[in-house]
């Protein structure tokens, strides 16, 4: 028999097949069980939850829009992010991205809820949400990443050891060390 170890699909579920042998629940993977008596297949689907875009980095995914479910008590659910799987080794949660999308100048000028919900488009110019960056923040620790471009093409990077924030009752206090 051919046993599937784990699989992942489009909608980021694992497949695992567990067998019953002498009251253990064992994995099937590498090497085939022998000499049981009794086998007892159970098939049971899990659904991944990653955290951020670091989880979905060790599932080697590409760059793209995800669901993620930050451990959070402001939030009941997943988000949806765009994650940097490309820029130093990956694993990135963009939380703002500026270019030239054909918004209007003033687009980021925005009232308190657009920034505490966020707004805009994964693909082109956004801000996630301070209520999202919260939660993402205060599951574990964070370095934060600016990537900064001007329009003649000169490049420049700021890297950050430590960043949360604070949560809407502290105005979304930024902390960034390092």
């Amino acid at each position: 028999e051919d046993f599937l170890c784990f699989g992942r699909n489009d909608t980021s579920k694992l497949t695992i097949l567990l067998d019953l042998v002498d009251g253990v629940v064992k994995e099937k993977c590498g090497d085939k069980l022998t000499n049981t008596n009794e086998t007892v297949e159970v098939e049971e689907e899990i659904e991944l939850r990653p955290l951020d875009c670091y989880d979905l980095r060790e599932w080697n995914m590409s760059s793209g829009v995800y669901l993620i479910w930050p451990q959070s008590r402001v939030l009941n659910g997943s988000i949806e992010v765009y994650c940097d799987m490309d820029d130093d080794g990956g694993g990135w949660t963009v939380i703002q991205r500026r270019g030239n999308f054909s918004s209007p100048a003033d687009y980021f000028n925005r009232e308190w809820d657009d920034y505490k919900y966020g707004f805009g488009n994964l693909m082109e110019e956004f801000w996630l949400g301070n209520i999202n960056i919260y939660a993402l923040t205060n599951q574990r620790n964070y370095s934060l990443k600016f990537d900064l471009a001007d329009w003649e093409g000169n490049f420049t990077t700021a890297t950050y050891s430590t960043f949360f924030i604070e949560d809407e009752y502290r105005s979304y206090t930024l902390h960034v060390e390092g």
